[in-house]
């Protein structure tokens, strides 16, 4: 986890992956992908994918079929 909370993707409240390249202990290097499953209506665009968009400091282009 960044200290800086911006530099994080939310997974829940309390827990967050680093998005540096390279974190400073190698043993705690993660991949950076994410899988969001549910059923239609669940939410996950709501509460996963837009706060995650509107912390990053980039331009995105998202599709949702």
């Amino acid at each position: 986890m960044d200290s800086v909370f911006e530099n994080n993707i939310l997974l829940t409240q309390t827990e967050r992956l680093m998005m540096s390249g390279r974190p400073k202990q190698p043993k705690y290097a993660r991949n950076k992908n994410i899988l969001v499953i549910g059923g239609s209506g669940s939410g996950k665009t709501r509460f996963f994918v837009k706060p995650n968009l509107m912390q990053m400091h980039s331009s995105f282009v998202v599709t949702d079929p």
